[in-house]
């Protein structure tokens, strides 16, 4: 089968579209949370705690590493926390969301493949030809 180029990243452009929008909720969750995004995005995890053992400054506020979370519109998630980032997996679509900090209008390709995978599965009919590309070529 010939693809139409055009059309396949037409579809590839709407998919990572959806992704990077998705990428907020992680944004809010962390905000929610009581992380400093700008914190995190320059010293990482300190932002949100500190490994065993070493003392932790007086005005900082630990975070548990993960937990769950409700967001606006009442969905569940699951939250990870790690380096300047965070991974939200929705506890009943199991959409994955990994972002790091601090710009949510960028985006790190090997987290956007998880998440194609996962648009993949669930909006396959939206994607035909995205669909066929990776099955042919794989995601990676």
């Amino acid at each position: 089968m010939v693809m139409d180029n055009s059309s396949l990243a037409a579809e590839l452009n709407v998919a990572l579209d959806y992704f990077i929008e998705r990428q907020r909720i992680v944004a809010g969750a962390m905000t929610d949370l009581g992380v400093d995004l700008d914190k995190v995005s320059r010293i990482g995890a300190f932002a949100w705690g500190y490994p065993k053992g070493m003392p932790s400054p007086s005005e900082h506020k630990e975070v548990h590493q993960e937990g769950f979370w409700t967001d606006q519109t009442d969905q569940k998630w699951k939250y990870f926390l790690h380096g300047k980032g965070c991974r939200l997996v929705n506890c009943e679509t199991s959409e994955p969301i990994d972002w790091d900090c601090p710009d949510v209008s960028r985006c790190d390709p090997w987290k956007f493949s998880y998440h194609l995978e996962w648009q993949l599965n669930h909006f396959g009919n939206k994607y035909p030809l995205l669909s066929i590309w990776v099955n042919t070529n794989g995601r990676g």
